[in-house]
C-alpha cells in the first residue's frame, strides 16, 4: 500500500466526542452519535451473523475473561487467562466496546439495553476513591494492564454518554480517571499498554475542561520520552528492527499522541504520531493484503507467508480513525477499507463463529501445527476463542466500527468515508438530515445515496477511493461537477423532500508487485480489483480438534462448549500450481459477475479469470514440511514459493484461472511467482 498519504490514514474514533478544539490541532471529522448511522444491506447481514456467532455468544463461551470482570469482578483469572488479572481486565473491556458498537450499529433495543445495563452494573462498582475497573481490592492496581483494560472500559462508556447525554456515566469515568492522576503519578506510571489511559483521559478532558487530566497526560507523556523504558521505546517511537516491538502495541500507543494532540491542541504530538506511523508502514513494510506483518505478534518484514495477529486488524482500524479526524486525509480511508475487506475479513470463518488468531497472505492450512511463528503452533487453527481470548474480543469490533465511523461530521456538512449499505439520520443546525446509502460496495462501484434534508444548507462530501480510475456523479439527472482532489462537493441548500444521488466509480483490474523479504529480486505479485486482493481458493476441509493445552503450562480453562468447537482447516488436495505470466496486461484479466445472492463473503458476486501458467516448480515437496527459514515449529506450512521467477510446466500455455476475493477464503494462494 504505496499511499503518499500514508502517513496520514484514519476515519475518528467514535468515542472521541465532538467538542470544539483549541490550539493548533483542531478536529477536521467529528463523529456521529450511535444510532445515528445504521447498518442495511450486507453490512447489517454481517452484523447479523455476529450476533448469532461471536459476537453475541462469546461472552457464554469465556464468562471470566469476557463477561464478569467489570460487571461482577467474581471472574476466575485461572479460567483461560493463565492466572493473570490483566487479561481478564483487557479482555472483559474489548468485549464491552465490540458488543457495545454491535449493538448501535444494529439498533436493536435488546442489544442497546443490554450494553447500556453493563454500563450501569460497573457503575455500581465504583468505589469511594473513584476506583472503576476489573481490579479487586487484593489486586495489584499499579499493573499496566490495568490501565490497559480501564481505558476500554471507559471508552465503552463514553459511547454510552455519548448516545444518552446522562451525565451521570461521564462522572463516573471522570472520577476513575482522577483515581489514576492521583494513584499513578510521577515515577509509578507504567510502559506498556498502561498508556493507553492517556486516549479517554483526552476525551474527558475536552468535556469537562478538567486541567488535572490534561496535566497527567502532558506529565505521562514526558516520562515516556525518558530513557530506559521497555525495549528502549518512547511517547511517539518505537524499535522497527525484527521482533523489536509487539506489532498491535504500536497501533494502540500511537493513538495515545493523537488523542493527546486532540485534547492540547499541539502539533507536535500529532505530527510525530503520523511520523511514526509512516516509519513503521513505509520502512517495514505491509503485507500484500494491506496490514502489517507480525511474525509472532512482533515486528517483521512482509512475506507472503509472515502471519498477522487479529488484534493488529481493529488497532490500526482505529488508529486510521483518529488519524482521519484530525487531519481530514482521505487516505486514512483508503487504508482502513483495505484493511477491513481484505486482511481482517479473510481471518474470519465466514459464519462469523471463529477466527484464525494468526493468519497469512498465502495459506494451505490452518491446524494444530501450520503456523510457523504464532506464539503456539496452533495458532493457525480457527476458533472462537483463545489462550488469550482477545483477538476473538476485538474481532467483535471489525464491521460495527466500520459502519459508526462511515459518515462524519464536518462543520454543517457531512462526510462520507467509507462506503457500504447503512442510514444515517442526525440533525444539523437544526434541520433533519437523512442520507440511506444503497450499495453492493466494494463488490460494484456504484452507490445511490437518497437525500431528504430539507432546509439543511450543508453540503455532502464524497471520498474519491485512490482506485477510482474513473468517476461519474449524477444529482438527480444534473451532472455533478468533478474536482480535481479527492473529495466530491455536493453543496446545499437541499429543497427537494428527497433527492438522488448517483455515484458510479470505475476500476478496472491492476497487477501489483509487493513487498516481501524472501523475494527482492524477483518479486511476487497479487492481483487486485478495487479496494479488493484477490487469491485462488484452496479446496477446505473442515474438522473438529480438541482445545490444546498451551505451552506455557497448565490450563485450567473450562471445558470448551460442544457447540463452539475448535476447528483446523486442511486442503483436500494442494492447489495446482500457477505462475502469472510475464507481461500479463491487467487487460487480460477478466471480471466476471457470478449473479451469487446472499451475503457477499460467503458466495462472492464477483470474480476474476486470470490467464496462468501452471509451474510446478514454484513449490517444490521439500518446501512443504520443514519450518523454513527462522520458523519456530515443525510443522506442515504454507509452501514458501522457490523463487520469484520460475520456470513453467513443459508445454504449458495460459489457462483461465478463476480468482475470488482474499476476504471470502479461508485458505488461499494471494502472491503468485511470474513464470518466465
Amino acid at each position: 500500500m504505496r499511499l503518499n498519504n500514508a502517513r496520514r490514514i484514519v476515519s475518528c474514533v467514535t468515542i472521541a466526542i465532538a467538542v470544539s478544539a483549541v490550539g493548533e490541532v483542531k478536529r477536521v471529522l467529528e463523529p456521529l452519535k450511535p444510532g445515528e448511522i445504521v447498518a442495511r444491506g450486507w453490512l447489517k447481514g454481517q452484523l447479523e451473523l455476529s450476533l448469532a456467532g461471536m459476537g453475541g455468544h462469546l461472552g457464554e463461551i469465556e464468562p471470566d475473561q469476557m463477561e464478569k470482570p467489570y460487571v461482577t469482578r467474581d471472574f476466575d483469572p485461572a479460567n483461560g487467562a493463565r492466572g493473570v488479572v490483566g487479561w481478564c481486565a483487557e479482555m472483559g473491556g474489548e468485549y464491552a466496546f465490540g458488543t457495545a458498537m454491535l449493538a448501535y450499529a444494529l439498533d436493536d433495543p435488546a442489544l442497546v439495553a443490554k450494553a447500556a445495563a453493563r454500563v450501569r452494573a460497573a457503575m455500581a462498582l465504583q468505589e469511594p476513591n473513584g476506583y472503576l475497573g476489573a481490579y479487586r481490592p487484593r489486586d495489584d492496581r499499579q499493573k499496566d494492564y490495568n490501565a490497559w483494560g480501564c481505558h476500554w472500559f471507559y471508552n465503552t462508556m463514553l459511547l454510552e454518554y455519548c448516545r444518552t447525554g446522562d451525565k451521570a456515566i461521564l462522572d463516573a469515568v471522570h472520577r476513575g480517571l482522577l483515581w489514576f492522576v492521583e494513584n499513578w503519578s510521577g515515577e509509578k506510571k507504567t510502559d506498556y499498554a498502561g498508556p493507553t489511559i492517556i486516549e479517554p483521559a483526552s476525551v474527558v478532558y475536552k468535556l469537562t475542561g478538567d486541567k488535572r487530566l490534561l496535566d497527567f497526560c502532558e506529565d505521562y507523556a514526558a516520562w515516556l520520552d525518558k530513557p530506559g523504558h521497555r525495549h528502549d521505546a518512547t511517547f511517539t517511537t518505537f524499535p522497527l528492527k525484527r521482533h523489536g516491538y509487539h506489532v498491535a502495541a504500536i497501533a494502540a500507543r500511537l493513538k495515545v499522541p493523537a488523542a493527546l494532540a486532540y485534547a492540547s491542541g499541539k502539533r507536535v504530538f500529532l505530527d510525530a504520531a503520523l511520523k511514526s506511523h509512516g516509519d513503521f508502514h513505509d520502512g517495514v513494510g505491509w503485507q500484500a493484503t494491506y496490514a502489517p506483518c507480525a511474525d509472532g505478534e512482533w515486528v517483521a518484514a512482509p512475506s507472503c507467508v509472515g502471519e498477522t495477529e487479529y488484534c493488529d486488524f481493529i488497532f490500526y482500524q482505529q488508529l486510521f480513525a483518529w488519524f482521519a479526524s484530525l487531519t481530514g486525509d482521505v487516505g486514512f480511508a483508503d487504508a482502513t477499507e483495505r484493511l477491513v475487506f481484505n486482511a481482517a475479513q479473510g481471518a474470519r470463518a465466514k459464519d462469523e463463529r471463529t477466527i484464525g488468531y494468526m493468519t497469512s497472505p498465502n495459506q494451505w492450512y490452518a491446524t494444530l501445527d501450520s503456523s510457523r511463528w504464532g506464539p503456539e503452533p496452533f495458532y493457525h487453527v480457527y476458533a472462537p476463542n483463545m489462550n488469550a481470548a482477545c483477538c476473538p474480543a476485538n474481532s467483535i469490533s471489525l464491521y460495527p466500527f466500520y459502519v459508526l465511523n462511515a459518515v462524519s461530521r464536518e462543520g454543517r456538512d457531512l462526510r462520507i468515508m467509507n462506503y457500504g449499505p447503512y442510514d444515517v439520520h442526525t440533525k444539523i443546525d437544526g434541520n433533519d438530515v437523512q442520507v440511506t446509502s444503497e450499495t453492493d460496495y466494494p463488490f460494484d462501484g456504484r452507490v445511490t445515496l437518497r437525500v431528504k434534508a430539507k432546509g439543511w444548507k450543508g453540503a455532502l462530501r464524497l471520498r474519491r477511493p485512490a482506485w477510482a480510475e474513473s468517476v461519474n456523479v449524477l444529482r438527480n439527472t444534473g451532472r455533478v461537477a468533478l474536482p480535481r482532489d479527492r473529495i466530491i462537493t455536493i453543496p446545499g441548500p437541499w429543497n427537494a423532500d428527497e433527492e438522488l444521488i448517483t455515484v458510479d466509480f470505475g476500476w478496472n483490474p491492476v497487477v501489483r508487485t509487493i513487498r516481501d523479504r524472501d523475494f527482492d529480486k524477483d518479486p511476487l505479485k497479487t492481483v487486485e480489483w478495487g479496494a479488493l486482493v484477490f487469491a485462488q481458493p484452496v479446496a477446505e476441509k473442515w474438522s473438529r480438534v480438541e482445545r490444546p493445552k498451551p505451552g506455557w503450562g497448565k490450563d485450567s480453562a473450562p471445558p470448551q462448549p460442544k457447540d463452539w468447537p475448535w476447528l483446523a482447516i486442511s486442503c483436500e488436495k494442494e492447489p495446482v500450481a500457477y505462475a502469472l505470466p510475464q507481461g500479463l496486461s491487467p487487460a487480460d484479466i477478466r471480471v466476471e459477475r457470478t449473479g451469487a445472492a446472499g451475503l457477499p463473503w460467503q458466495k462472492p458476486p464477483v470474480k476474476l479469470v486470470v490467464p496462468m501458467l501452471r509451474a510446478s516448480a514454484a513449490y517444490p515437496a521439500t518446501n512443504r514440511r520443514e519450518p523454513g527459514t527462522g520458523s519456530k515449529y515443525k510443522g506442515t506450512h504454507t509452501p514458501l514459493p522457490a523463487a520469484g521467477l520460475v520456470d513453467a510446466d513443459a508445454g504449458a500455455t495460459r489457462e483461465p484461472v478463476e480468482l475470488v476475493p482474499f476476504g471470502a477464503t479461508c485458505l488461499r494462494t494471494t502472491c503468485f511467482p511470474t513464470a518466465r
